[in-house]
């Protein structure tokens, strides 16, 4: 079963073949950049995709279409933050990587506040 949400809106299911955190959703955002998620049936809480065209890519949670919970941002040049984020900002503990050494850091509303001992 494929749940498909067009650009106006408007869905089409068949909520009696499948399990309500099991259905697909594609949607294209009016800027033309795509987020493919696995929704609930009321699209609060996914689990997509963010393709910027400078080539930054976001894989993780969302709540009300912002990314809220675990994700991953990713930069063209390979620098990475997994962890944590809250109202769209990176926000919580999370591992940087950068020129293949990664880091434990806690991060504020989208800013490092500090690095955390190695364990």
């Amino acid at each position: 079963m494929e749940l498909c949400i067009q650009a106006c809106g408007s869905a089409t299911k068949d909520m009696a073949t499948e399990s309500l955190f099991t259905r697909m959703a594609r949607s294209t955002r009016a800027i033309g950049l795509a987020i493919a998620s696995r929704a609930r049936a009321d699209f609060s809480m996914a689990q997509g995709r963010f393709d910027w065209p400078d080539g930054r890519v976001y894989v993780g949670e969302y709540v009300d279409d912002i990314k809220e919970g675990v994700g991953v941002l990713t930069w063209p040049d390979g620098q990475q933050y997994d962890g944590q984020w809250k109202a769209g900002r990176q926000h919580g503990v999370a591992v940087y990587i950068r020129n293949g050494a990664s880091r434990k850091g806690e991060w504020r509303e989208g800013k490092r506040s500090r690095w955390l001992p190695d364990a």
